[in-house]
């Protein structure tokens, strides 16, 4: 089971401006402002930093940094976005929401770096163990924040890179019970159920393993994930689940009785059938991704901050889920139930 590394949850909101500041240095901020919102974050990191150095003392400076920032970001320059951050941090005191703001992109931008690198880079670790602590500073500062639940499942996801899974278990569980409802809570459901399959697959791999304890973390496991497929809300996740949910039992038929392994091959098989071609799912969520420009200049004209906040978080779990999209989940679904039907003696299925 593979799950995307690189974990983006930006939730930058772009200034509601007054009317009367129309002076130069405000012009250029708009102007760059339109560029990020159009989803061109290479040309608005330009148009920021051209900002920040036509106007080094204006008062839109820090606006600009943090701006910058998830502009670095998007565009997959986790390293010069902490940079920017780090100018942000330690300049003169900045509004409370530009403050908040700062202080998850900074552990998101880590994570992110983390990802970026190999995996026996020491850097690795010691950028997902230091994202784990700001994530947890976030919380204790910002506990009635609506980015509480996105500081879990990014202090979930970089605990589980580094196979610390107690305490991204614990997190995912807290956004379980605190945020049943949210639009994003399947990615915690996800990612809980890909830590109960790696535990149970890892007891499984030490001799003398208590087998029954592993096979009810795979329980656990199936369960999460048949949750997310009959609600059919996310395509691409769905898709995810199915492929994930095949894996695990054919994961949990290897070591099974002998008398339970036809059923379990069967239901992995019904799994692994239910997978939508690579192309369908791109094709569907490209089209969100497309969208996202129009929402965000309706909802900038309207001054409608929180709009623009949910627009942000839709728009990154559609672009997370546009790369879960781009994995080849069909062909690898192909293959093992053609192995399987061989192995069963199927060989029309396997065909």
């Amino acid at each position: 089971m593979k799950f995307p590394s690189r974990v983006l949850i930006p939730v930058l909101l772009l200034a509601a401006l007054p009317a009367f500041a129309q002076d130069a240095p405000q012009q250029a901020l708009e102007a760059a402002n339109a560029v990020y919102t159009n989803g061109d974050y290479p040309a608005a990191a330009e148009a920021y930093e051209t900002l920040l150095r036509d106007y080094p003392t204006s008062p839109v400076v820090p606006n600009a940094q943090v701006q910058l920032a998830f502009s670095y970001y998007l565009s997959g320059e986790n390293q010069k976005s902490l940079d920017i951050l780090g100018k942000f941090l330690t300049g003169p005191p900045a509004g409370a929401e530009l403050s908040e703001l700062a202080a998850l992109l900074q552990p998101q931008a880590l994570s992110a770096l983390a990802a970026s690198l190999k995996a026996d880079d020491p850097a690795r670790k010691t950028n997902y163990e230091e994202a784990v602590k700001q994530f947890a500073a976030f919380i204790e500062e910002y506990p009635q924040s609506s980015e509480v639940e996105s500081a879990f499942y990014g202090s979930a996801i970089a605990s589980f890179q580094v196979g610390d899974y107690a305490p991204a278990q614990t997190a995912l569980e807290t956004n379980l019970k605190r945020f049943p409802n949210s639009p994003g809570i399947l990615d915690s459901q996800n990612l809980l159920a890909l830590i109960f399959a790696t535990e149970a697959s890892k007891m499984l791999g030490v001799e003398g393993a208590d087998q029954q304890a592993a096979f009810a973390l795979y329980t656990k496991s199936a369960g999460l994930l048949r949750a997310i497929i009959e609600k059919k809300t996310d395509l691409a996740l769905v898709n995810a689940a199915q492929f994930q949910l095949g894996e695990i039992l054919l994961n949990e038929a290897a070591f099974a009785p002998a008398d339970r392994k036809p059923a379990l091959l069967e239901q992995a098989r019904n799994a692994f059938r239910g997978i939508l071609p690579k192309e369908t799912i791109v094709a569907l969520q490209q089209k969100k991704i497309d969208r996202i420009p129009a929402l965000r200049r309706t909802a900038l004209a309207a001054r409608n901050t929180a709009e623009l906040k949910r627009i942000d978080r839709q728009a990154e779990r559609d672009r997370r889920n546009h790369t879960r999209a781009g994995c080849a989940h069909a062909p690898a679904a192909c293959f093992w139930i053609g192995r399987k039907s061989l192995n069963s003696g199927g060989s029309s299925s396997s065909e």
